[in-house]
């Protein structure tokens, strides 16, 4: 009994160990378990953060591209594709394509830029992790599609605008009376042949027309030309152009003896042809051979019309009298009778041959629009001086003045004078506008001038305010200073600067992988 006793207590004997090694088993299976868990949530989790960081930087770099939009044309990818974000685990690279649509379909890319004008795009961004990691690394994509419309600006009102040819046979300068503004040119469906020094201090637009620059021609805005431009005798020293030169639809040409230079950017639709051998320098980036399809087009926009409306007027609290009210008051002034006087019959028409010599003529201290329309005529002559003490429009057939006519303000405070033969209606024609040899309109009078016909102003011209003509010509040297005067009930807004980029909007965005 003992011995088997003695057996089975040794047959046990190791079975405290057995147990303890299978526990310690099941403890390191776990364990390691646990650790793989672990390490597997650790990558779980370093791939999700990788993969929000990858969708919150596609995102903005869709963002980024639809602010370059609004300002250039990017083709293929936008400028600062590809680009990374982040940094660590989370740091991402990001390429970004555009691809752009018009009417007809798909638009594609040569040399940079767009073949044709498109009208939207998609926009698709994809990001990918930079570092690695255990497993497969994610890519996100995200896409948007973008309506998009040629961005236009408004310019100033134009200081001259010329439905056909500008004429300035002997020179122009031109300037802003306020210094934060541009005195535009706006040549609407006609060119300009400028032969002589001229100063423009704005822009120049000549939407269906060519122009020639040939001695010491400036602009010191933009200028943007639908056909040729041809250069010669430019200033190796200033910019013939002060910020950026667009030729649409011809050929640049130079032939100035030295090298000439345009502030901005300069893009031709067609050849840069240097005859004289020089070089066009440009203060930004120069590019031809574009083709017209390629630059955002400007139209003539036909000159503004101004009819006769006298409730334009009254509402803006002027009085309306006629053209035997003037006579009236011309009478009354001077103290001139019915009988013949010196330069002829004193009628209702011809109250601008009444001069007075040594006396101004003075208009109504009230806001007043003379109809004077009935008048075949209206032709101040010999010497004279209207002083004005109101704003005074005047509606007129025809404006010829002759010898020494000044306008000024009769009480040094700054007033609006118009002189307008008006578009036709009611059996009435406009007419035609010449200033004389001798004319000045002295600060801080304003004025505005303004026939669908001829308007000229002559030798020794000082004109102040904005001038609207069917053709317009400077027979002299003039010397212009442009503020906006506008005209009551009538929209003037004619010098259209077509700028780079686009009005953006967006139609969806979503990820796409």
């Amino acid at each position: 009994m003992n011995l088997l006793r003695q057996r089975m207590r040794q047959d046990d004997s190791g079975i405290a160990l057995v147990i303890a090694m299978g526990v310690a088993l099941i403890g390191i299976t776990v364990a390691s378990l646990v650790i793989m868990q672990t390490i597997v949530a650790a990558n779980d989790s370093g791939r999700d953060r990788l993969r929000t960081t990858e969708v919150h930087s596609a995102e903005a770099a869709i963002d980024a591209t639809m602010a370059e939009l609004e300002v250039t044309t990017p083709c293929g990818a936008p400028s600062f594709s590809p680009i990374t974000y982040g940094s660590g685990a989370q740091e991402t690279q990001v390429a970004v394509t555009i691809q752009y649509y018009d009417a007809t379909g798909a638009v594609a890319c040569a040399g940079g830029i767009p073949t044709r004008m498109p009208n939207s795009a998609v926009v698709q961004a994809t990001s990918s992790g930079v570092n690695g990691g255990t497993g497969l690394q994610p890519t996100r994509t995200v896409e948007a599609q973008l309506n998009l419309t040629p961005r236009v600006n408004l310019s100033n009102n134009a200081a001259i605008f010329s439905s056909s040819d500008l004429t300035t046979s002997t020179g122009l300068k031109l300037s802003p009376a306020l210094l934060d503004q541009e005195a535009d040119v706006w040549i609407d469906s006609g060119g300009w042949y400028c032969n002589v020094p001229t100063t423009i201090t704005g822009g120049l637009y000549v939407p269906s027309g060519d122009v020639k620059f040939n001695n010491g021609c400036f602009i010191s805005g933009n200028m943007w030309v639908q056909g040729n431009f041809d250069v010669s005798g430019a200033d190796a020293v200033k910019n013939t152009v002060g910020k950026d030169l667009t030729v649409r639809s011809g050929n640049l040409t130079h032939r100035a003896s030295n090298n000439w230079k345009v502030g901005g950017n300069i893009t031709i639709g067609g050849s840069e042809v240097a005859s004289s051998g020089r070089t066009l320098i440009a203060g930004g980036t120069k590019r031809t051979n574009v083709g017209a399809a390629n630059i955002k087009n400007m139209t003539p926009v036909g000159i503004p019309q101004i009819s006769y409306k006298p409730t334009d007027w009254t509402s803006k609290g002027f009085v309306v009298r006629s053209a035997t009210d003037l006579a009236t008051d011309i009478k009354a002034q001077w103290g001139l009778s019915e009988q013949p006087w010196t330069w002829g019959n004193i009628d209702t028409c011809n109250w601008a041959g009444w001069i007075a010599p040594g006396k101004p003529l003075k208009f109504p201290s009230v806001n007043t629009v003379f109809d004077l329309r009935s008048c075949t005529n209206v032709t101040p002559n010999n010497n004279i001086t209207f002083e004005f003490y109101a704003d005074t429009a005047f509606f007129v057939k025809n404006y010829n003045s002759t010898g020494t006519v000044i306008f000024k303000s009769g009480d040094g405070r700054p007033h609006k004078v118009w002189i307008i033969s008006p578009v036709a209606g009611g059996g009435y024609t406009p007419g035609n506008i010449v200033s004389s040899p001798e004319m000045s309109v002295q600060a801080p009078l304003e004025t505005f001038w303004y026939t669908p016909n001829n308007l000229e102003l002559k030798s020794a011209s000082s004109i102040r305010g904005q001038v609207y003509g069917g053709k317009v010509t400077m027979s002299s040297p003039v010397s212009f200073e442009y503020t906006d005067v506008g005209v009551p009930g009538v929209s003037l807004v004619s010098a259209v600067e077509s700028a780079n980029g686009f009005v953006v909007e967006l139609t969806y965005k979503r990820e796409v992988s």
